[in-house]
């Protein structure tokens, strides 16, 4: 697969004041010739087709959605313990579409509410998933403590994906590589952060410096506003390291673990 744009995505779950998700913050990598470009100060209004595709058009008018891999900060999967049988990730992603909690679309209340119904037939169930297990993280999915952030960001990228009547992208590791694009792959800013920044902090200046120093891409003028925010600058180490782990072709690298169809797994554990 070649790809011609790295969106960085991080996530929200917060409420405006008409009861709707705020924009997410996001970055970009995208080809301009023969040169990569990282962009900050992007605002995606939602995760729909539409809203994605117009996105991308408004980046890079000659770039198609489908050349598009997407580095999302939420969870894309669900321990295997309590999957429901004979359902498909996207076909929770419609249900989540069509789920509300006291008349509420989104918000703390209904992302607890919908995960709470997988739990209700097996309340001993393991919640972590084997990828969690490794990098040794909370589950997204324990109502006690609820993972509020999230669980909430979780919650709307799940309902939002799921708003189309057929799936319109392709879920790492869960799809086959051969599959079509735009690809999503679950993606946490705190573990890149480690990985590729080599930095234990989220600290701006080091990204700045970190940036800088890279010959792989151009830094577009609004880099340097977009790190005085924390979700740019996540949002901007999510879309570099799409990039990075692109050119060092390991970002389809499938890694050796049962139940990927159900628990998927986060990029470069």
């Amino acid at each position: 697969m070649s790809f011609e744009i790295f969106l960085g995505i991080d996530q929200t779950g917060a409420i405006a004041k008409h009861g709707m998700p705020q924009p997410l913050p996001t970055a970009c990598v995208y080809r301009e010739h023969d040169q990569w470009v990282l962009e900050g100060e992007l605002s995606l209004p939602s995760l729909t087709k539409d809203s994605v595709e117009a996105l991308v058009k408004e980046i890079r008018p000659r770039l198609s959605l489908q050349s598009t891999a997407i580095l999302l900060d939420s969870v894309l999967g669900l321990p295997k313990s309590v999957f429901p049988k004979n359902k498909s990730l996207f076909d929770l992603m419609q249900r989540a579409h069509r789920f509300s909690h006291d008349g509420k679309r989104f918000g703390t209340k209904t992302a607890h509410a919908f995960f709470a119904q997988f739990l209700e037939k097996n309340p001993e169930a393991i919640l972590l998933r084997e990828c969690e297990k490794i990098a040794e993280a909370s589950s997204v999915f324990a109502l006690h403590p609820f993972q509020k952030n999230i669980s909430c960001g979780t919650f709307r990228s799940w309902s939002e994906l799921g708003s189309s009547p057929e799936k319109w992208f392709s879920l790492w590791p869960i799809d086959n590589p051969a599959s079509r694009g735009p690809w999503i792959f679950e993606a946490y800013p705190s573990f890149l952060w480690k990985k590729v920044v080599k930095s234990s902090t989220r600290d701006a200046e080091v990204l700045r410096a970190f940036l800088l120093s890279q010959k792989l891409v151009k830094l577009h003028s609004s880099v340097s506003k977009s790190l005085g925010n924390a979700d740019y600058c996540d949002a901007m180490v999510l879309a570099y390291s799409g990039l990075l782990l692109h050119k060092r072709r390991v970002l389809f690298k499938t890694p050796k673990a049962s139940s990927l169809k159900k628990e998927g797994w986060i990029l470069g554990i």
